[in-house]
Formats: C-alpha cells, sequence, structure tokens
C-alpha cells in the first residue's frame, strides 16, 4: 500500500516537501536552544535585559552563524523592535534593552532570533513586559512643591518685616511731634492730659497696625 502511494505523483510531491524540511530546518532549529527568557520571566519596560542561549550539538554549529538578529514581538505577530543585530551566537548571552514604550494591551511577548544564512527563526517562551514605576517627574514635581512653599514663607516674612518697618515709621513721627510740643510742661495740668491721651492713641494704634499683623503673620508661617 506504501509504494501504491510513493508511486502517485502527488505523494511524491508532498514527500518531497517534506523531506527537505525536515533535512533543512529541523537541525538548525535544534542548533539554538533559548535559556531565557522562558515561561514567567518578567521585564521592565526601558530597562537591560539579559537573554541567553545554548548549543545543542547539532549541525549546523554556531560558531559557523553569523549576523543574527534578536526581534521583539507582542503577543503572535505584533513587532515591537529590533533589541540587536549582528548578534554572535557563540556568545550564547547577549545584553538587550527593554524600549520605554511597549504595547499596554498585551501581556505575551516573545524575542524570536532570527538568523540570515541558513534562514531560520527561533521562538523564545512567552514572558512579561512590566511598566517602570520609577517616575522620576513625580520626585521633581515635589521638589517643586517644596520650593513653592519655602517662597511663600520667605515672601510671607518679608511683606511682615516690611508692615512691622513701616508701620515702625508712621509711629516715630507722631513721637518726635510729640516731643517737639513738649512746651507744654510748663502748663502741667493741661497739657499732661493731652499727652495722655496721645499716648493711648499710640498704644492702640501699635496694637492695631503692628503686634495684630504680627501675630497673622506668624501664624500663617507656621
Amino acid at each position: 500500500m506504501l509504494e501504491i502511494l510513493l508511486l502517485r505523483p502527488g505523494h511524491l510531491g508532498i514527500l518531497a516537501i517534506l523531506l527537505f524540511w525536515r533535512l533543512t530546518y529541523l537541525p538548525v532549529h535544534g542548533s539554538l536552544f533559548p535559556t531565557k527568557p522562558i515561561r514567567g520571566t518578567v521585564y521592565v519596560a526601558g530597562q537591560p535585559a539579559r537573554v541567553t542561549w545554548k548549543e545543542d550539538g547539532r549541525t549546523p554549529l554556531l560558531n559557523t552563524t553569523v549576523g543574527m538578529r534578536i526581534d521583539l514581538y507582542a503577543g503572535k505577530s505584533t513587532f515591537v523592535a529590533t533589541l540587536a543585530k549582528n548578534v554572535d551566537p557563540s556568545d550564547l548571552s547577549a545584553s538587550l534593552f527593554i524600549p520605554s514604550q511597549v504595547p499596554a494591551n498585551y501581556h505575551s511577548f516573545n524575542l524570536r532570533f532570527v538568523i540570515p544564512k541558513p534562514p531560520t527563526i527561533i521562538y523564545t517562551a512567552n514572558f512579561n513586559i512590566i511598566p517602570n514605576y520609577i517616575s522620576k517627574p513625580a520626585v521633581t514635581s515635589q521638589q517643586g512643591s517644596l520650593s513653592v512653599a519655602r517662597q511663600a514663607v520667605v515672601t510671607v516674612t518679608s511683606t511682615l518685616s516690611s508692615r512691622i518697618s513701616g508701620s515702625q515709621g508712621t509711629i516715630i513721627e507722631p513721637s518726635r511731634t510729640v516731643s517737639v510740643s513738649a512746651g507744654a510742661f510748663w502748663t502741667p495740668g493741661k497739657h499732661r492730659y493731652k499727652l495722655g491721651a496721645m499716648d493711648m492713641e499710640k498704644m492702640k494704634f501699635r496694637l492695631l497696625f503692628i503686634v495684630w499683623p504680627s501675630l497673622v503673620g506668624l501664624s500663617m508661617a507656621f
């Protein structure tokens, strides 16, 4: 029965194709065996990634293969990026860099070792890539907030100082006026009454325009 099938032209063509594929591709696929990544490996986007493989001893040997390329794919057929070119297969490892931006709707990635001669594509096991949660802009934002807070404290302090100094300047002038009109000491009764009233006004003025703003400013600063 087998001899009859082999004699048919259609079966002879199929057998020839299978034999050619068996002799050409299977030994090549077996010569390089990826050992990392494996199923369960997790890489971080935007970070280095170590990839390793080994030789199983079948021909063609890795030291006779040149120009290997390593591509990153998402899912089954979505090309992401070429991670390495002209890799020497005899190195048995390579340090790659995972792109910072990878498709967010995929949870399965794989690497493909592309050998130009003889034409061969070797797949790794599926692995995962997670986002890089270390965010530098957040630190910068925090520093900016601290800087704004410091500027606010400095502004409140300078405003408080200017108010106090300005208020003191206003108080100094009435005191000079009072001291210039000190001729009232020759008539103690009337002028002492006026002087006491002015002292009371000065005290109210200081409480209203110096002490109260100072307390408000200190409460805002602390």
